[in-house]
Order: structure tokens, then sequence, then C-alpha cells
């Protein structure tokens, strides 16, 4: 009998058996499979980033505190900790570049004030970035936030955008019709009570005040104040203007706890003050410039003094003779105004400013029966100089009984409040596409 090939056939050789393992079919099929794998993976969304921790005041996911004033418009930007590789990861570098560039202030540096970044924070579940703008660049903010609707539609899904300020009531239906974005904003004034509260709680050496190294008060160092100040609170706000807030321990409400408040006193000579005369007399075009120049500047080279007039002190009303009696006094002469110095008209204007909002915060505080006066807003912003006054004002007009505290994310209130407001609702999502 003939034997049969290996293919049913007879005769002629014989096939040799197929080697241990796959067929060549079945190898084709595995690598048409690990192709799909592939194909799946790269499909199959990554995994979300890791939850905050229990005890993080925020909400999770990609956080944006806004606050646009008449002057300037800030951002607090919470980056989430663990960041998943992806589509997320790819953003969040992006903001970074954003929020790097010079498109925001129009300078040769960046909007971020990279001093100020608290890192991985627990608190707030993440790193918050801060970045400040004026508020005539708005525009560059949509811009920003078109082109990551068009780079990552589903990423931009998941942000959460709080905001206040004016602007935040003013841009409201702009933000919806050009961006499909429904922001939810809340009230100035309330945002910047939970802004105070939610630093001072929770960052470490955030309030500090100025202290005297000699009786004379010539020089002056930084303190931090290591614990929270017991209420009540003076709140002054210098933005464009200045309102000042009265702040009364905690009541409890529907949504948990909130401090009592209400607005005891202001004055329209602000921020917004301090930047137009400024530029007007000086040539500055921008906040920072003005300020630089401030701290170069004598303005006692413009300022008259009791000095100037009484040739000594006032004695009879113990008034010093380096006192202020006429701020940019001296200008009446008009050789004078021919050779100022712009460095001295910025510092006489700072100084004017400072002292007025002093006197005005000095009395309400007193009307009010409060001795813990708390400066914030984008004025103070490292200005040492208006610091130092205000300091210096409340130690000598209360001998020592009241003080003046500030904090080192000033500006930052009110972004930072309108993000910690969000716990009210924690997980709703502030707008959509």
């Amino acid at each position: 009998m003939e034997s049969l090939t290996s293919n049913g056939s007879s005769g002629g050789e014989s096939t040799p058996p197929p080697r241990r393992g796959c067929s060549s079919s079945a190898r084709a099929v595995r690598s048409r499979s690990r192709s799909l794998d592939c194909i799946t993976d790269h499909l199959r969304p990554p995994p979300p980033p890791t939850p905050p921790p229990d005890d993080c005041i925020l909400p999770d996911g990609m956080l944006f505190g806004l606050d646009i004033g008449g002057t300037l418009g800030k951002i607090v930007f919470r980056e989430p900790d663990h960041v998943p590789q992806g589509a997320m990861a790819r953003q969040v570098e992006r903001l970074r570049e954003y929020f790097r560039s010079k498109e925001l202030t129009g300078r040769d540096h960046g909007a971020e004030d990279d001093e100020l970044q608290l890192k991985s924070s627990r608190a707030f579940g993440g790193t918050l970035h801060f970045i400040t703008f004026e508020a005539r660049n708005i525009d560059y903010v949509f811009e920003i936030i078109r082109k990551e609707c068009s780079a990552s539609p589903s990423e931009v899904l998941k942000w959460k955008i709080y905001a206040t300020g004016g602007g935040a009531f003013k841009l409201e239906d702009r933000f919806y019709r050009e961006l499909g974005v429904h922001v939810r904003k809340n009230d100035e004034m309330q945002t910047i009570v939970s802004g105070v509260e939610c630093l001072l709680n929770n960052v470490e050496e955030e309030c500090f005040t100025w202290v005297p190294k000699d009786a004379n008060c010539t020089e002056w160092e930084c303190e931090s104040v290591p614990s929270e100040p017991r209420k009540p609170w003076l709140i002054v706000n210098v933005g464009s203007g200045v309102s000042m807030l009265k702040l009364d321990e905690q009541q409890t409400v529907q949504h948990g706890k909130v401090s009592t408040y209400k607005r005891v006193g202001g004055t329209p000579l602000g921020g917004g003050t301090f930047l137009a005369v400024g530029c007007l007399l000086t040539g500055a075009k921008n906040h920072e410039e003005l300020m630089e120049l401030s701290a170069k500047g004598d303005p006692k080279a413009v300022d008259k003094l009791v000095g100037d007039i009484y040739g000594d002190d006032y004695k009879g009303l113990g008034l010093s003779a380096d006192t202020v009696a006429s701020s940019f006094g001296k200008l009446v002469n008009p050789d004078l105004r021919e050779s100022v110095r712009r460095e001295d008209l910025a510092a006489s204007l700072v100084q004017m400013i400072s002292w007025n909002i002093a006197h005005i915060a000095r009395l309400v505080a007193a009307h009010e029966g409060v001795k813990t006066i708390i400066f914030t807003g984008s004025f103070m912003h490292d200005n040492f100089a208006s610091q130092k006054k205000f300091a210096h004002a409340f130690r000598y007009w209360s001998n020592g009984d009241s003080r003046a505290l500030f904090m080192r994310h000033e500006g930052y209130v009110g972004a930072i409040g309108a993000l910690s407001m969000s716990t009210l609702s924690k997980g709703d999502h502030t707008h959509f596409f």
C-alpha cells in the first residue's frame, strides 16, 4: 500500500511536519491582533488624574479662578497633582507656555509670578499658578480658551471656571457667545472675604507686618504673623478704587460656615488713580514701570513740608518738620516744574495715595472698633513703600494698639476666593460647550 503524502496525495517527497508553535496563518492572526491591541491602547482614554486628598478644599480637575477688575486681571490656575500622560498632560504644558508668554503682559516677561507659586499644596490638591495681566489684554485670555477648544475639546469640557470682579459680569455674555462658556460668577466683596480667610487658614506665613528697627522708625523689617489674627478685621482692598469691609466671626449657613461682613467705607483714590495719573505725570507705560520709578524717587523734592513753611517743627501741634503739609506743594514754583524728575513725581504720588488710604482706613477702624487691619489688592504687591507707611500710620495714631497686616498673595484674594467658594457646590462644572 502506497503511503500518502502529508497533503493527501500519493508519491513524491513528504512535506516536513510543521514546526512546533504557530502556523504562518496563526502568526499572521497574532500579528494583526497585536496591531489591534496597539490601536485599542491608543484609543483607550487615559486613566483619570489621581483624586485630591480628602482634606483638599477644592474640587478635582482643572480649576481656574478669574478676577477681572477695572485695571488688572488675575488668574489662579490649579494644576492637579499626578496628571496622567496624554491629552491632559499636553494641555497643562501648553497652559504653562501661554502664561509664560509676553502676550498677556505686553512686556519682556511672562504673566506668571513664579515667586508666589504654591507647589503640590495638599490643601489645594495640586500646584497653584498666579498670573496677572492688564484688563485691556483680556482678548488674549479668550484666545487661549479658543485655542484649547480646538486642540483638546474633550479636556476643555472638564474645566471648571469660577470668576469675580466687574469683568465677570460685564463679559459673561461674551464668554458664552464666542466660546460657549458659562462662567460661574461670584460677588466681588464675598470672594475677597473668602480669599483672605482661605489663604490665612491654608498657607503658612501668608500674613506679615512691618516693625520698626529703631525708636525713630527710620528703618523697618518684615515680620511674619504666625497665626490667624483675631476678628474682627478691617479688610482694606486697594484695587482700582478702595473698599473697606468689616469682617466678624463666622455664622452657620446652608452649605457650611461663612464669616459675616459689611462694607463700612472706601475711597475712589486707589490703584487705578495711581496708574492713570502716574502715567500722565511721568510717561510710564504700566504699573510695574511706575513702581520702579517711585522706588528711585524722593517725594520731599516735590512735597511741601511743615519745615518748608515754619522753618522747623510745629511744636504747638506736635508736627515734625518733615511732615507733609501739601503733596506736590513745591511745584507751585514754575522753576521747579521745569526741572522736576519723574522719579520724584512717582514717589510723591504713591505717598499721597497711600496716606489718603491710611487716614480713611484708620478713621473707619476706630469708628468700627477694629484693631486688626488687613491690606489687600494689586496696588499692595511689592509696594513696600506703601506697606511701611500704612504700618507706621497705624502704629503712630493708635499708640501701638492697632496694627496693619499684609498678605503675600494680596493681589489674588478675589481669584482665590472664587475658587474657595466652589466648595459650596463641590463637583459642579461651571461651564459647558
